[in-house]
């Protein structure tokens, strides 16, 4: 079972409790099993330096009582001490600080994202589209090598760590608007820097308004990207027309990747409705993702313990007509 663990020891933090649960079933965990897994938990210095969530760390502990109880192993006592004195965030309410680490079977570390839950802010949580355009960006770096990035709506970062940790960019512009989403996202990029998974200087963040728009001399990118943006009818047209303005002045290859979960149909065939009326073009690149064998799974957040279909996320890449 130990073995099973060693693509992953690195970047517990991705693993869903169900991918847990189907390895660990019907398996025998003794107690040096056990007592591995809980250091992976509690005692691992990066995990200790970028806590886990406590919701998610105590899920996987009553899973491990829960296997070995039933192949009859002795259950290792610190196990069975936070079962019993139930150490875990029984309020789903309460807000919590947590860290989730990053990476996939090719590599020990991707990046390491702080989260924050429950917020009334979005962009303090990890989203499913945003794994789902990471992925791609792991599937196709050569789109990202040596360009110059735009990001809108980063969120928690995770997108614009990826592609700057294993796609080469030449620089990346990360945006958000909220101030608190601005300084989360200014703390993940610089924990990373200081983690050595992205270079020093390689990432920017920077505050944006979609209906206030770049000046000219930011407008200069080769790719703008954009991960879950689409869920507000009303910020549609602003975000198509801040698009099209950059690739308007970028070069002629330039070009628009969207990651986007289909949660409201109308707001969906709006989003379509007004790139296509913006003059752009895009193709379906979504079948792409949907097969990858990474451990950015579907079940994008372990802590929320989501399982998105993967056939409700659509990724398209556009550029504008005529170039």
């Amino acid at each position: 079972i130990i073995n099973r663990y060693a693509f992953i020891e690195s970047c517990f933090t991705t693993v869903p409790i169900t991918y847990l649960k189907s390895i660990l079933d019907e398996k025998v965990l003794n107690v040096q099993n056990q007592e591995e897994l809980y250091g992976l938990l509690f005692r691992d210095s990066y995990v200790v330096k970028y806590p886990l969530s406590q919701s998610y760390r105590y899920k996987v502990v009553k899973l491990l009582v829960s296997v070995a109880e039933n192949c009859r192993e002795e259950v290792f006592e610190p196990l069975l001490e936070i079962v019993l004195n139930s150490i875990s965030v029984k309020d789903k309410f309460v807000r919590e600080e947590s860290h989730l680490t990053y990476g996939h079977i090719n590599c020990d570390r991707i990046c390491t994202t702080r989260i924050i839950y429950p917020s009334n802010e979005v962009g303090l949580m990890p989203w499913e589209a945003g794994h789902f355009l990471a992925e791609y960006a792991l599937a196709n770096p050569s789109l990202f090598k040596e360009k110059r990035i735009l990001e809108l709506g980063s969120g928690i970062g995770l997108t614009g760590l990826t592609i700057a940790a294993q796609c080469s960019p030449e620089e990346i512009l990360m945006t958000d608007h909220n101030d608190e989403v601005i300084a989360n996202l200014r703390y993940n990029v610089r924990i990373n820097e200081e983690e050595g998974h992205v270079d020093h200087d390689l990432i920017k963040v920077a505050c944006l308004d979609w209906l206030e728009g770049l000046s000219l001399q930011q407008n200069h990118f080769d790719v703008v990207m954009a991960a879950d943006c689409v869920y507000d009818p009303d910020s549609v047209p602003a975000l198509v027309k801040l698009v099209k303005t950059c690739l308007s002045v970028a070069k002629p290859d330039s070009k628009a990747i969207f990651a986007t979960s289909r949660r409201n149909m109308k707001t969906f065939e709006l989003f379509k409705n007004v790139m296509n009326e913006a003059s752009f073009e895009w193709r379906d690149e979504s079948e792409k993702v949907t097969h990858l064998k990474t451990l950015f799974s579907p079940s994008c957040s372990v802590m929320l313990n989501r399982n998105p279909k993967r056939e409700d996320i659509k990724l398209y890449v556009a550029k504008l007509r005529g170039d």
